[in-house]
């Protein structure tokens, strides 16, 4: 079990950040989009700026280069802001940027011992390349066979997952 701190209110009256934004804005921030396409589309930028999304999640069909990535991203900041950039990078067969590690699946990495140095090396390579949120590690740990998320998986322990992924 993972303590929790307690939401703090801003001291001496202060507004926090969020308190700023119009109730449209605040509820933009919890929104990723999704488009189709390597380059981001018009309205995708016009959400974007009028913060009626916090950023985007990329796919496949979002990325082909690295040039062509470091471009989606810029435009995707263009519009100010700092926009979430999102990718799945778990390694092996999940991996959206194919040329950025962890080349190696979960599994593998934790067999190798190698998560953290594998999570340092695609944090690196994903920064460079303008994205700024990796969906990866994925901490789950399937309780039955044929589970979704199976094979997947740092280690079917808890313990051992956990472990892995801190």
């Amino acid at each position: 079990n993972v303590a929790v701190p307690p939401a703090t209110a801003p001291q001496d009256g202060a507004t926090a950040p969020v308190d700023r934004l119009a109730l449209r804005e605040q509820v933009g921030q919890l929104i990723l989009l999704r488009f189709a396409g390597t380059a981001a589309p018009a309205y995708v930028r016009r959400a974007l700026s009028a913060r009626r999304a916090a950023g985007a999640i990329l796919f496949h069909d979002n990325v082909a280069a690295p040039d062509q990535l470091r471009a989606l991203g810029a435009a995707l900041r263009r519009g100010g802001g700092r926009p979430i950039v999102a990718v799945d990078q778990e390694g092996g067969d999940i991996r959206i940027v194919p040329w950025a590690p962890p080349a190696a699946s979960a599994p593998r990495q934790a067999e190798a011992g190698s998560v953290r140095a594998d999570a340092e090396a695609a944090a690196s390579a994903l920064r460079r390349l303008g994205v700024t949120v990796t969906l990866a590690p994925v901490a789950d740990v399937p309780s039955v066979d044929g589970a979704a998320m199976g094979g997947r998986e740092f280690s079917r322990d808890v313990r051992a997952a956990s472990d892995a992924i801190a």
